[in-house]
């Protein structure tokens, strides 16, 4: 027993050690329009960074790197490490002075370009070897002053790499407004990507946005870019009919209480649906719900089932989930010494002939964060992606009367309260008397408990036997035409 629960609470901990021991890497861009941040010491630059790494470092000592990257040919230039070692000792503020803007090799009047797609690709190549890892990019968006045609190219080919590549597992988006100014350029604001390499990668990034660390970090939520096919939705309860004594939504579980019946029970539960696909506009999408309950699938009713304009983080019209569940009686020991027993369940909502669309409050907060910045290519869902699934945990309470129990422990009492009289009777040694009439006479016998004496009669002779037992004495081989009474106990 031990050694399972043991192995039970490994498994348990460990993913979400691994989540946390995930190594993370950070990559500044520094060429083009980033140019301001470095030399306006006005701009909350620096302390982004700060926030950032402090946010992300969830134990001090996982592997991390800190490089600036642009464009260049030359894999030994970009990106360029300020730092590598253990996170929680990366001297931030002092890595920030020596950063500047980098200009191109053959032309020093000019300021570089960028590659995200190259930056990134290296950066996986040189960081992770090959371990799921996080990489924070922190940019502003732009390339260059004077950007070109292959510029554009490259940024096309960036967010198809994290869309489309099956290792980038999750990608967030944190707009912060951030104004900086130089003699050369002005910039409004900054955006810092986090993106999951690998799955341990992405269940840090969930159980981060998850946590709120973000928003206490930069008063900002995190947009998810990606996956758009997982956990679109939550459903808030908010009443219940039928037989069910009880439904809650307790740390994103479902808790709902059945009564132990024989046969099948139906029950209702109203709720609304939450749209948790944020920047995503939910513009239309079909909703189908399944019940996964001991092992078995069993189909759900749900009413309306069309979803239409869900702006995010906001409620929809009600709705209503219709269930049949069998009957669920299985009495045992353990459950007449409890009130019932859990059993663990899954709701899945599948959300079909999905349509999404960036919301328009996104946008406005992007074009006053980052107004020249080529947003619609990168936030644009990926248009074949048509359906999400969400899995909602559920505990399944049944309830059993306490009747049984009662029985159960009024039998208990009268079996102890025979074997204490037993036992009492038992330790009972001392003599006592019955009164025992013979033809007529009647005679007094004095007997310890599990002794025997002889009966006679008038002339001596021996005419039966008088035993005392545990529950006092009786009359024994009374001899054929005596006439033996026992009058008195």
């Amino acid at each position: 027993m031990r050694l399972r629960l043991g192995v039970g609470f490994f498994l348990l901990v460990f993913p979400l050690w691994a989540a946390a021991t995930v190594p993370q890497f950070f990559l500044v861009q520094n060429s083009g329009w980033m140019q301001p941040y470095f030399s306006d010491h006005s701009a909350q630059f620096p302390e982004i960074l700060q926030r950032l790494v402090e946010m992300s470092c969830k134990v001090s000592d996982v592997s991390s790197a800190l490089a600036l990257f642009n464009q260049s040919p030359n894999p030994d230039l970009s990106p360029a490490t300020l730092y590598q070692g253990s996170c929680g000792k990366m001297p931030v503020r002092d890595l920030v002075k020596k950063i500047h803007a980098a200009r191109l090799p053959n032309n020093p009047q000019v300021f570089a370009n960028s590659d995200y797609r190259q930056a990134l690709y290296r950066a996986i190549e040189r960081y992770a070897k090959g371990q799921s890892a996080v990489f924070w990019m922190v940019t502003n968006n732009k390339n260059s002053p004077d950007n070109s045609q292959q510029l554009n190219s490259h940024d096309a080919a960036f967010y198809q790499m994290l869309h489309n590549s099956p290792q980038i597992s999750r990608v967030i988006a944190i707009p912060l407004p951030d104004g900086a100014v130089s003699k050369y350029f002005i910039s409004h604001g900054l955006i810092i990507f986090g993106i999951g390499y690998g799955a341990p990668a992405a269940k840090y990034l969930e159980n981060l946005v998850a946590s709120g660390d973000v928003k206490k970090a930069f008063g900002a939520s995190a947009a998810s870019l990606k996956p758009l096919n997982v956990a679109a939705v939550s459903f808030v309860p908010e009443g219940v009919t039928g037989p069910v004594s009880g439904v809650r939504l307790r740390k994103d579980v479902l808790n709902i209480a059945l009564p132990a019946k024989n046969h099948p029970q139906s029950f209702t539960i109203t709720g609304r649906f939450v749209n948790q696909f944020y920047p995503y506009t939910i513009a239309s999408a079909v909703t189908k719900a399944t019940l996964l309950l001991d092992g078995h699938r069993y189909s759900v009713s749900l009413t309306p089932a069309a979803l239409k304009n869900l702006q995010p983080d906001t409620s929809s019209i009600p709705v209503t989930l219709s269930f049949t569940v069998p009957a669920m009686p299985k009495w045992s020991l353990q459950t007449l010494l409890s009130s019932g027993r859990d059993i663990p369940a899954v709701l899945e909502f599948t959300l079909m002939q999905q349509h999404l669309a960036i919301s328009p409050k996104f946008i406005s907060v992007i074009n006053t964060i980052l107004p020249d910045a080529p947003m619609p290519q990168i936030f644009r869902p990926d248009p074949e992606i048509r359906a999400s699934q969400t899995d909602i945990p559920i505990v399944v309470r049944v309830e059993y009367p306490i009747w049984p129990l009662l029985v159960v422990l009024g039998g208990l009492a009268v079996l102890v309260s025979g074997v204490l009289f037993v036992l009492f009777r038992m330790t009972q040694t001392k003599e006592k008397s019955a009164q025992v009439r013979v033809n007529g006479r009647v005679s007094t016998y004095r007997t310890a408990k599990g002794k025997s004496q002889k009966i006679r009669n008038e002339d001596g002779d021996i005419v039966a036997e008088i035993k005392r037992g545990f529950f006092g004495y009786s009359i024994g081989q009374v001899k054929k035409g005596a006439k033996v009474e026992l009058i008195k106990k």
